[in-house]
């Protein structure tokens, strides 16, 4: 793990950020540049965490500091929870957990509440602690005012409705964003898309 924190924060002094992990044959670390800008990188890698509570906790303290929660990655043995930050912003993230949405429509209604405040919805994690206890993780820049808006849509069927969907969504400054699934119905799923305010973006895909 210290072998990789080096490296990106070698390539985030460059302002190269990391995207993952890929395999074509061989394994290779995929970063990539915006050559427009100067902004420029640096990374941490702290323990996992077991439960939501330990999870914030961390999160809104490396938060304080610009860093940005990006999820828990796994180098060779080692395994940590991942941060970012970018030097050339203010930004401070706060972080909240809130309990998994059963249906698509309790998750509109959740996720715009929040966005409202100007919380995004950021990824659904699983925890040790309550055994087996999940929790839908939202995010906040307080250096911003951007507040968000969210819809779920019927997942398309293939790569043409989707591209449809996506298009006819993005002209409105909707990003697809994720498909996630619910109990309720059994077994279904939404596509979720979602427009921050602030941006007056147009997307096409």
């Amino acid at each position: 793990m210290a072998a990789f924190i080096d490296l990106a924060n070698a390539q985030g002094k460059k302002g190269y950020w990391y995207l993952n992990d890929y395999s074509f044959g061989d394994s290779f670390s995929l970063y990539a540049k915006n050559n427009s800008s100067n902004t420029t990188f640096s990374y941490k890698a702290l323990p996992l965490t077991d439960s939501s509570v330990d999870l914030l906790k961390q999160a809104n303290d490396e938060g304080t500091n610009g860093y940005l929660y990006i999820g828990d990655y796994s180098f060779g043995a080692d395994t940590a929870a991942l941060y970012i930050k970018d030097n050339s912003k203010k930004a401070k993230f706060s972080y909240q957990a809130l309990p998994l949405a059963n249906s698509s429509a309790d998750f509109i209604k959740q996720a715009n509440d929040e966005g409202t405040d100007g919380y995004g919805y950021y990824v659904d994690l699983g925890f040790k602690t309550p055994s087996r206890s999940s929790a839908a993780i939202y995010v906040k820049d307080g250096s911003t005012k951007s507040t968000f808006e969210y819809k779920a849509l019927t997942p398309a069927n293939s790569s043409a409705d989707f591209i449809k969907q996506a298009n006819d969504e993005g002209t409105d400054g909707y990003g697809y964003y994720v498909d996630l699934g619910f109990k309720t119905p059994s077994q279904s799923s939404a596509a979720i898309y979602v427009k921050n305010s602030s941006a007056k973006a147009k997307f096409n895909y």
